[in-house]
């Protein structure tokens, strides 16, 4: 074989065969920048990726924080409410109750600071049951003015209202506290307030 020989076109053998082989070349080349370029805007994606998922997992944990906080708002805010409406007097008798019971304190001399609703408590007697409403009364005054006033509480009361407790301290002012039992929800003795 004759290295000069020459293909049909006046082109030799040898020269075609490297014209080929740097085309081949060539081709291998910008495939492996192909590749290269995919891996690293592979690598670019994947990074990506990893911090939106990062954000997006502290998205999530400030949404669950706020959602905690504000589950603990409204629990919260559903407590209050029904401590209010426990303490809210109901209409009719039990009223009569906070309305005579705020109107003694000036007659007695003493601040009526709060009356609330303590519950309802069920006693079995031979009779059969009875319902009891308690409540609780604090008052800011003198022991003479405190004792006056329960007096003339359980007398205008009678007999549906009882004193089961009374607490007074004496200091100036002096404070008292008392718990009242009224019998079922019928007040009838007690006059509305004038």
């Amino acid at each position: 074989m004759n290295p000069s020989r020459t293909h049909r076109g006046g082109v030799p053998a040898r020269t075609l065969a490297i014209v080929l082989n740097v085309i081949a070349l060539a081709i291998v080349a910008a495939l492996l920048a192909g590749g290269v370029a995919r891996t690293l805007g592979a690598h670019s994606i994947d990074n990506q990726v990893s911090s939106l998922s990062g954000n997006l997992s502290q998205l999530i944990q400030i949404r669950q924080d706020n959602l905690d906080q504000l589950s603990a708002q409204l629990e919260t805010a559903q407590t209050e409410l029904a401590q209010v409406e426990a303490e809210t007097p109901q209409l009719g008798a039990p009223y009569q109750l906070y309305e005579r019971g705020f109107a003694l304190g000036p007659e007695n001399k003493v601040e009526v600071e709060s009356i609330a609703y303590g519950g309802e408590e069920t006693q079995s007697t031979a009779l059969g049951s009875l319902g009891l409403d308690t409540y609780s009364i604090s008052l800011v005054g003198d022991i003479p003015g405190c004792i006056n006033y329960v007096s003339q509480l359980e007398t205008e009361g009678a007999p549906y209202l009882a004193t089961e407790r009374v607490t007074m301290q004496s200091g100036d002012p002096g404070s008292c506290s008392l718990n009242t039992a009224v019998l079922g929800t019928d007040l009838a003795g007690l006059p509305a307030a004038p």
